[in-house]
Order: structure tokens, then C-alpha cells, then sequence
């Protein structure tokens, strides 16, 4: 921002079992995805996340939620009634019983693999897993000039990125 960058923060809010069966097709696609912890920090957290960089920026920055819970009508929502629809959200029952609920319906299925499963429950015993450096890791942080707001909102950022290239030109533009 002091830079003259205009900033915009973009979540996108799913249903918690929407969400859990993406990261498992990510898992398997991928080998990476992420256990009920990190999902439920994130659900959980999103809302207040958003709220203090409202609070802390203002209008310095424009804050929408993508509300992807119903694919047929898709909506953005703009600063606070974003952060307002996702706390009504919220209100649908504890993320993590919703998780939990929907991984024992998808296992029951056959739709979680071995090491999918223990991703879940937070393992690092798999071998895929082994590999991620977790997101709260000293490692994960970027480096350079940044505020530990800013340096957490970048690797957010890089962690929600799924395509390889468009995650190296934004590295390569912030380095």
C-alpha cells in the first residue's frame, strides 16, 4: 500500500464439507491437502481475520467474500456483509463436527485413501504429508520488508494458490 498498490482481500466461503471434499480431491491430485484443524482455524477464523483488516486499513483496502455455498447462485458480498454472512454460516453447527461427519461419510464410501485419512487427523506419518511444511512453520514465512500481517496474508495467499506458475510470478514480483 505504501508502495501505491491497491489491495484487495478475496475469501472464498464454501460449505465446511464442500470444502473438505476438495481438499480431498486436492490430496489426491496433488498430495497435498490439509487436516481438520488447519480447515477449522480457517472457517472458523476467516470472519475475525477479515474484521481486523477492515478495522486496522479501512478503505485503504476492499474486502469481498465469494459466497460459493450454493453453485447455481454464486454471490460477492463486500466488506462487513461479507464477514456478516459468514459468521451466519458459522451458525450451522461446530466446523469440526461438520468435518468429522462428512470425512466418516465420504470413508464409509471409499472416497479417503490411507494417507488422505491421515492427513486429516493431522498425521505427518504419510509420506505425501512429510513433505508440506506446515503453514504455521518459521520456514513458511516469506522474507523481506514485511509486517507479521502482511508476511501471514502472503502466505495465505500462496497456500490458497493452486496454479504453479501464476504462485511464481507473484513471488517473483514481491521479491
Amino acid at each position: 500500500m505504501s508502495a501505491g498498490c491497491r489491495v484487495g482481500v478475496i475469501a472464498v466461503l464454501p460449505r465446511p464439507e464442500e470444502a473438505l471434499a476438495h481438499t480431498f480431491q486436492r490430496f489426491e491430485e496433488l498430495g497435498r491437502g490439509a487436516s481438520a484443524a488447519v480447515m477449522v482455524r480457517i472457517q472458523e477464523g476467516t470472519p475475525d481475520g477479515l474484521e481486523a483488516l477492515l478495522g486496522r486499513f479501512g478503505d485503504q483496502i476492499s474486502v469481498a467474500v465469494h459466497d460459493v455455498r450454493d453453485r447455481a447462485n454464486v454471490h460477492r458480498l463486500e466488506g462487513m456483509d461479507g464477514v456478516n454472512i459468514w459468521r451466519k454460516e458459522l451458525e450451522n453447527g461446530p466446523v469440526q463436527e461438520r468435518l468429522e461427519r462428512e470425512f466418516d461419510r465420504l470413508n464409509q464410501l471409499g472416497r479417503v485413501g490411507p494417507d488422505c485419512a491421515l492427513q486429516f487427523k493431522g498425521s505427518t506419518n504419510s509420506a505425501a504429508s512429510a513433505q508440506i511444511a506446515p503453514s504455521n512453520s518459521k520456514d513458511s514465512l516469506p522474507t523481506g520488508n514485511f509486517t507479521r500481517l502482511e508476511a501471514l496474508m502472503l502466505v495465505g495467499a500462496s497456500h490458497m494458490a493452486t496454479d504453479e506458475k501464476l504462485r511464481r510470478k507473484v513471488a517473483e514480483r514481491l521479491s
